[in-house]
């Protein structure tokens, strides 16, 4: 054979032979970045767990409270209300924005404090069939709970959803209060309200909200 054909091989200096290997290790990885950035971004994970005892479920609403730097929204009855005074009154002197609705005498006013009156109390405990609660920081945290003598249920959550809901509820209910107030003096909308029968409708629960609590929190003691 003619030696002009043969093929000769060089070898590398280990520095030619490193740059080749770190070239080729960059566009892999390039690669896969780029692939990365097509992706999706996951969502994030939100908490959510239970709560069950009511000095669990006023701990974590003292909690809610405490983190609080914007807004706080606060649907509660006297019995709740007495032990999260001292941390509403905090976070108020400290400029957080305070609603307070209370199912009863809320005593001394903290921030926007509001009586409902529109069901009375005892109207609206018929209704639900417990203590129905809620507490709400800055639009990012809320707990929503249920007191019935020595039952109690609760959940907590980060949710963006559900505190959204948590905040509406109350500030809806708050407007409502207010309404009603504003017209107290005319008769037939007094009337309206407490026979009309698309509201009796709407207040025809009769427990059923605390029914439900009770299923929901006897079958997570099951698990």
């Amino acid at each position: 054979a003619d030696e002009s054909d043969s093929v000769s091989y060089v070898p590398l200096s280990p520095a030619m032979l490193t740059s080749r290997f770190r070239s080729n290790m960059d566009h892999v990885v390039n690669s896969l970045e780029s692939g990365f950035d097509l992706l999706s971004t996951p969502a994030q994970a939100r908490l959510t767990h239970a709560i069950s005892g009511r000095s669990d479920l006023l701990d974590r609403c003292q909690d809610v409270i405490r983190a609080a730097r914007t807004d706080i929204f606060v649907s509660v009855w006297p019995e709740e209300l007495d032990v999260l005074r001292t941390d509403l009154r905090r976070a108020a002197d400290q400029g957080v924005d305070v609603s307070v609705l209370c199912f009863g005498d809320p005593g001394e006013p903290i921030g926007y404090s509001y009586q409902h009156e529109f069901s009375s109390p005892d109207q609206v405990l018929d209704n639900v069939g417990c203590r129905l609660m809620v507490v709400a920081g800055d639009r990012e945290q809320a707990v929503i709970g249920g007191l019935d003598g020595s039952d109690t249920w609760g959940t907590y959550t980060d949710d963006a959803a559900v505190v959204a809901v948590s905040v509406e509820y109350v500030r809806h209910d708050i407007a409502m209060q207010l309404l009603m107030r504003r017209t107290s003096g005319d008769e037939s909308i007094q009337e309206y309200w407490r026979t009309a029968k698309e509201l009796m409708r709407l207040r025809s629960d009769h427990g059923e909200p605390a029914e439900r609590l009770r299923q929901m929190a006897k079958a997570r003691g099951r698990r």
